[in-house]
């Protein structure tokens, strides 16, 4: 099979056996950008891709994919996966740069400033914008970290990544790679910031987890309906299960 993945370390607890897999029962693996995961899956290119929800709801009406059930990348407030900083200069906000303006959680950070602030930003690739919404570095604290600002609007996680398929797919198969490419029994992990020692503030704390749960439907459903209404889907996409849908 063909397994398109997003080169992230976001999602390592996914796909922590990959590369014995790909050895030893022959897959075929292509680590890219989210954007072209989506694509390669669009195409027939791919069996088996980590998409975004973004990735996936651009499916709609194109293609009929299928959730696999069996691990996500799931956001629960304070991570430091992604986050929105701001200039010092003091002016009206009215431009955000990312190094990734196309991928996912800077997508996300753009669309919760013009919710929680009714901001139309102009996006641009680069940095040195009013605003800046990028993956921090370990070293570096965020002014405001995206999941958290996420999970604290809508009070729900924030997935990152699914996996999806075609829906005629052999859903005994589907499982068994995805089970197989990562055992996230007891792999979520605990985020706590941390905080300069002359720090105003009490550490955020957070967490990220990696299987499919009864929320994570939910959840998915809920952040493609935000990226809807910002118009970045075509239409609100249903949340279709492999082997249920």
């Amino acid at each position: 099979m063909t397994i398109a993945i997003p080169t992230t370390s976001l999602a390592e607890p996914l796909i922590e056996h990959l590369e014995v897999l790909a050895v030893t029962a022959n897959h075929r693996v292509i680590r890219t950008t989210e954007m072209e995961c989506m694509r390669l899956l669009l195409a027939n290119s791919a069996d088996l891709a980590l998409v975004t929800p973004m990735g996936y709801g651009m499916g709609v009406g194109r293609a009929d994919y299928r959730i696999v059930p069996h691990g996500a990348v799931m956001l629960h407030d304070y991570t430091n996966a992604a986050a929105i900083s701001f200039g010092e200069h003091g002016r009206a906000l009215a431009t955000c740069t990312s190094n990734a303006p196309e991928d996912f959680l800077p997508t996300v950070g753009v669309v919760l400033m013009a919710e929680k602030f009714d901001l139309d930003l102009a996006v641009r690739k680069g940095e040195g914008g009013d605003c800046h919404v990028d993956y921090p570095a370990a070293d570096r604290l965020s002014v405001m970290d995206v999941s958290e600002e996420y999970s604290d609007m809508l009070e729900a996680p924030l997935p990152v990544y699914v996996w999806a398929c075609r829906a005629e797919a052999d859903e005994d198969a589907m499982v068994a790679l995805v089970q197989a490419l990562g055992s996230v029994a007891q792999r979520d992990v605990d985020v706590v910031e941390q905080v300069p020692p002359d720090g105003d503030h009490f550490p955020r704390e957070g967490r990220i987890t990696y299987g499919w749960t009864d929320e994570s439907e939910e959840a998915l459903a809920t952040v493609m309906e935000l990226l809807f209404y910002h118009q970045l889907l075509p239409e609100i996409p249903a949340v279709k299960i492999l082997g249920r849908d």
